[in-house]
C-alpha cells in the first residue's frame, strides 16, 4: 500500500481505509449511505469539503466544510507540511 495510484485514478491507498488525493487531480467525489455525495476539493489556500443530496449535485449544497492549509502550520518535525509555503 501507499504506491502510485493507477493511472487516471484520483486516489492512492495508504491503508485498507486511508486514501490520498494524489495530484493532478484536485478533488474527488464519494458517496456515502447511498443518499449523500460528497466533494472534497482543494484550493489555493486549503481544502472544501461540500455535501449534497445524492441525485442533487446540480442544485445547492446541504454542508459544507472549509479549512486553510495556514492552520495546518505546527512546531512538528515528523509532518512534512510543518513549515508556511
Amino acid at each position: 500500500m501507499g504506491d502510485a495510484p493507477a493511472p487516471g485514478h484520483a486516489l492512492r491507498e495508504d491503508t485498507s481505509e486511508d486514501y490520498t488525493l494524489v495530484k493532478p487531480f484536485d478533488g474527488v467525489w464519494i458517496t456515502v449511505k447511498e443518499r449523500f455525495s460528497i466533494k472534497i476539493h482543494t484550493t489555493d489556500e486549503g481544502v472544501v469539503v461540500d455535501i449534497f443530496a445524492r441525485g442533487h449535485e446540480d442544485e445547492g449544497s446541504i454542508g459544507s466544510a472549509y479549512a486553510f492549509d495556514n492552520e495546518t502550520i505546527c512546531d512538528c518535525p515528523e509532518h512534512p507540511w510543518n513549515t508556511e509555503q
